[in-house]
Order: C-alpha cells, then structure tokens, then sequence
C-alpha cells in the first residue's frame, strides 16, 4: 500500500514539475503570478492579441519570445487550461517623437506637441529633425546644425520637449521604421508614439519599412480634415485601424494653416513673420541670414550634418 502510495506521490510531483517546465521564463515586465487574477489562456489563442488586449501592445508576446528563445522551445507551446497573469512590473515611460525637416519650426509645430503631450498623457516629446527626407532629396535646406538650433529656441520655454539629433547625426536618407526599431532596442522601458500630421494618415501604410514603424511604436495623428481625400479623417483612422489591427489615435487638437514654406516666403520678403516663430529663433535667422535671397547656410541634400555629440535625448 505503502509503495502504491509513494509511486502516486511521484507520480504527482513529475506531472507538477512537467507542468511548470513548459511554462515560459518571463521577462522582468510580463510574469506569471499566482493567487492573483488570471486570464485563462487556451490552446489556439492568439497571444500576440491577447497580449494587446491586457498590455496594449501587439507585438509584446513575439518580443518575449525572442528574448526568452532558450526558455521557450516552442511560442505555440501553450497546453490546455494555462493560466497567466500579465502583470506590469513597472509602468512604460510614454515618450512622443514629432518629425519634420523643421525649416524652420514654427509655433503650429510647438503646439502640436503641447497638445500630444496633454492628450496622451507623455512624460517627454521629443522633436526630431530629418536628415534626409526621401521626398525632399532635390530641395535646398537648411543644415541640421541650423535646424537643430532652431528647434531648441522654439522649445526653451517647454521643460518636457526636447531636440532628438538621431537622424541629422545619423547621415543619409531617414526612414523612421528603421528608426524606432532602433530607439526600442536602446530605450526598452519606452511605449513610443509617433505623431504625424494629417496628411501622413493617408499615406503612411505605403512608406517604407511601414510594418516595422507599427511593431515598434503607436501612431498618433493630429490636424485637421484634408481636402481631396476620399475618406475622412475619422474613417481613414479607423480604416487603418481595421486594416492593420492598429489602434491609430486621432487628436482632438485643430492646428492652423500655417507652412514653414510660407515662412520662408515672407522671410525672403522681408515680411514679418513674428506671429509664427519664437523671437529668439527668429533672431537667429536673421543674424546666420538664412532664407535670405542669396543665403549662407542653405545646403542641398545629402547632409546630414550636426555638431551635437548626443544622438538621443536622455530619456532616463
């Protein structure tokens, strides 16, 4: 009896130790907790949506995956019944990222930060200039040096917002899927939201490297309606949104018509044009003669240069 009890202990114990063998070793912001609540997760399930639905991010479960290959032999490995609990360790740091060739800045760009930075709830913005925008390659611009110390004029008084140098430093043409690939392996504790304008909503799923800007940040949208467009811009929003399993934010902020373009018109006119740019950074224009009618510091793609040392704003 005694030997009949024992085998079934064993017999227990292997199953129990077989059990928990086939459950994955977490990575530190992802774990599983017992006696708490738990989703029940069963054979079939897609992970990678559940993973959405709990963390808000589609693509957490495939990251843990590759961070843990050694762990888990097999993602689909999961048996029936398991449980787990997706538990945040730490809450993300939100970081939005507001791109442009900035030339200049203007305070409708200021303000389109401002405003994502109240909406979702960010702990930084960063504005980041182009290095090379793929359709601005035939175009004088201003030099990244310039460009950047612009940006910091315009942004002095806003203590959250900050110049991201990556793409001037970087050189060559800027694809920001590439970019936030990168920006995720370097700040891994970050949910990024990259903002764009309106217009961009109607494109966007035809740039390059489109499917990993989606896998490595959120998008937000900002700006009013575009003419011409077939869809407006709540259904183009949704239209990505159904089409690509995204969750597009659109914000409520309504920017003003107002172009660096125009900017560089009126300036070349000899316009005013303090209404739009920081007194500062319009200081700085004038005293570096830029957009003059003969300017100085305009140079012609590729560039790509920078005197900053610091790639990133600190995002610690």
């Amino acid at each position: 009896m005694r030997k009949k009890l024992r085998a079934f202990i064993s017999a227990l114990l292997f199953l129990a130790i077989l059990s928990f063998s086939s459950i994955p070793a977490y990575a530190s912001d992802i774990q599983l907790v017992q006696g708490d609540t738990v989703y029940t997760v069963r054979r079939g399930d897609n992970l990678s949506k559940l993973a959405k639905i709990k963390l808000g991010d589609s693509n957490r479960w495939t990251d843990i995956y590759e961070w843990n290959k050694d762990a888990i032999k097999d993602i689909n490995l999961i048996h029936p019944g398991m449980k787990l609990v997706f538990h945040e360790a730490a809450p993300l740091k939100r970081i939005g990222v507001l791109g442009g060739t900035y030339d200049p800045i203007h305070n409708q760009h200021v303000a389109v930060a401002a405003a994502a930075y109240k909406e979702l709830n960010l702990d930084e913005v960063w504005i980041m200039p182009n290095g090379v925008p793929p359709h601005k390659q035939n175009r004088k611009i201003a030099s990244g040096k310039d460009r950047i110390a612009m940006i910091e004029y315009a942004i002095a008084d806003y203590p959250y917002m900050k110049v991201c140098t990556y793409q001037v430093d970087q050189g060559g043409l800027s694809y920001v899927g590439q970019d936030f690939e990168k920006f995720n392996k370097m700040y891994p504790n970050t949910d990024f939201y990259f903002i764009i304008g309106a217009d961009n909503a109607y494109t966007i799923d035809k740039w390059l490297y489109f499917d990993l800007l989606i896998q490595n940040c959120n998008v937000a949208v900002a700006g009013r309606e575009v003419q011409g467009q077939e869809k407006t811009l709540p259904e183009q929003i949704a239209y990505l949104n159904t089409t690509y399993d995204l969750n597009v934010v659109g914000l409520q902020f309504q920017s003003e018509p107002v172009s660096s373009t125009m900017i560089r018109d009126k300036l070349k006119n000899g316009e005013d044009v303090s209404e739009y740019i920081n007194q500062n950074e319009l200081n700085y224009i004038k005293a570096n003669g830029l957009y003059d009618s003969a300017p100085n510091n305009i140079i012609t793609f590729p560039s790509g240069d920078s005197n900053t040392t610091e790639a990133l704003p600190n995002a610690g």
